[in-house]
């Protein structure tokens, strides 16, 4: 069983690294064609077409992970889920409607952001939670990968003809269209044909009421980078939003990396199959060796920001730059806090996770009201960085009560971020180049991997004793 999980695990890397950097990607595309004003409008889009489906699916995918191994009769559990997911989805885009005609900006904007919200329909079909639930991670790619190919694959080309920025939004739902669809032959392969219906039932309601605490932590952890686009596009210009929006997404370059990793653990933890005691050895050293090196790792690209910043997007965005410093650090820490979460939600401590992100998202909202005036963007990234520092203090707390785990690795973790920050900053007094910040990568590595040994041989020697 434990080399059928870890093989899942490995499917399960693969596909968020690879969904991931063909998003990336497209971004970075799309910043590159178009000056921040226009790639804001489209980031505003991209951000609320995140916010619908997160109001459309209320934990529904990452509870049907969990339980779906777990399932009788699968094809008709698949029919009742895709009915749920298009009820939801239709309430979501009426309340989406009404927002939208009450909302005051320019008609040209109001109808780009309705294309955008089309695109909410097609989800419903991401056969990704199938797959996953049953375990069979290699064909998670059937649905989101090839939409996300195919939107990127249709970037390039519209860019190439140049296509104006308010025909992105036609593009993607018509990717997303194939894309989603595309999995419908591989779910009717492993579970035969089934229909949709829009058919609330008493049923659907109790399913609903399984989700929502799983939903209410999704909602948590996506709204941070949500609200503070909102809040930028509704008090500031929309170039601002674009500047906001390359800064965040190049803190997900670094910290995309971590969340990817844990989030492929996510089916293996939900299941709780593992042997636990062989499963805390592995999760304790592998995991936290690697988190240990992600974060030390970083330091460098955090103090780099400058040369790596202009290369991706140009120089029209080098205004941004420290910002996406502050960023990666505050998202380093935030993955940080959901791998502390996914152990509390292995011990069934659902609700000390929920107390976690809504602390986070308490306090960069209420940062982000006194801030954002009179800071602009960078209010919004001291706002995040505070938030996260605040809320890993609460975190460390549960993990130490409810995991019954000793300090002693997050304070490996600390005393080597510090030390890969003080190696970097004196590295680059020196050389502010390509050539320090390679200098100061395989510096901060070695520094890295010796109070890794330090500390192992440390605690050998105290066991030997």
């Amino acid at each position: 069983m434990i080399k059928k999980e870890l093989h899942s695990l490995k499917w399960s890397t693969i596909y968020q690294l690879l969904t991931s950097a063909i998003s990336y990607l497209t971004l970075i595309v799309l910043a590159r064609k178009y000056d921040p004003i226009y790639y804001g409008i489209l980031i505003f889009g991209f951000n609320l077409l995140e916010f619908l489906k997160i109001l459309s699916d209320p934990g529904i995918t990452l509870y049907n992970i969990s339980i779906f191994s777990h399932v009788k009769n699968r094809k008709k559990f698949i029919s009742e889920v895709f009915q749920i997911r298009l009820f939801l989805s239709i309430i979501t885009f009426i309340i989406f409607l009404i927002a939208l005609f009450l909302y005051k900006t320019s008609p040209e904007i109001k109808i780009i952001m309705l294309i955008f919200s089309f695109s909410l329909f097609p989800y419903i079909f991401d056969s990704r939670w199938i797959f996953q639930g049953a375990l069979k991670m290699n064909l998670s790619f059937s649905s989101r990968t090839i939409f996300k190919l195919l939107f990127f694959i249709m970037i390039v080309i519209a860019i190439r003809i140049n296509v104006p920025y308010y025909e992105v939004p036609y593009i993607l739902f018509l990717a997303s269209f194939l894309g989603y669809i595309s999995s419908f032959p591989l779910i009717m392969k492993y579970y035969g044909n089934f229909n949709v219906t829009i058919r609330p039932t008493k049923k659907a309601i109790s399913f609903l009421k399984s989700t929502l605490p799983i939903g209410i932590n999704q909602m948590l952890m996506a709204s941070n980078g949500i609200v503070a686009i909102f809040f930028i596009g509704y008090l500031m210009r929309s170039s601002d939003v674009g500047q906001y929006g390359a800064a965040y997404k190049y803190s997900l370059f670094v910290s995309g990396i971590l969340s990817i990793i844990l989030n492929s653990m996510l089916p293996i933890i939900s299941k709780n199959t593992l042997d636990k005691k062989e499963f805390k050895r592995y999760s304790d050293f592998y995991l936290n060796i690697l988190i240990l090196s992600l974060f030390s790792a970083a330091v460098p690209i955090i103090i780099y920001t400058d040369i790596i910043y202009k290369f991706i997007y140009g120089s029209k965005y080098l205004i941004s730059a420290p910002l996406a410093s502050i960023l990666t650090f505050a998202n380093l820490i935030l993955s940080y806090i959901h791998f502390i979460g996914y152990h509390l939600i292995s011990r069934r401590k659902q609700s000390k996770y929920t107390r976690i992100l809504s602390l986070v998202f308490i306090l960069n909202l209420f940062f982000l009201t006194i801030l954002l005036p009179g800071y602009g963007i960078y209010g919004a990234g001291i706002s995040m960085l505070i938030a996260s520092v605040v809320s890993l203090v609460l975190a460390v707390y549960y993990y130490k009560k409810y995991v019954k785990s000793s300090l002693n690795q997050m304070l490996k973790t600390v005393i080597t971020i510090i030390v890969s920050f003080i190696a970097t900053i004196l590295v680059h007094c020196v050389l502010k180049n390509w050539l320090g910040f390679f200098v100061s990568v395989f510096l901060v590595i070695i520094l890295n991997l010796s109070i890794i040994i330090y500390f192992r041989r440390l605690k050998g020697e105290n066991q030997e004793k």
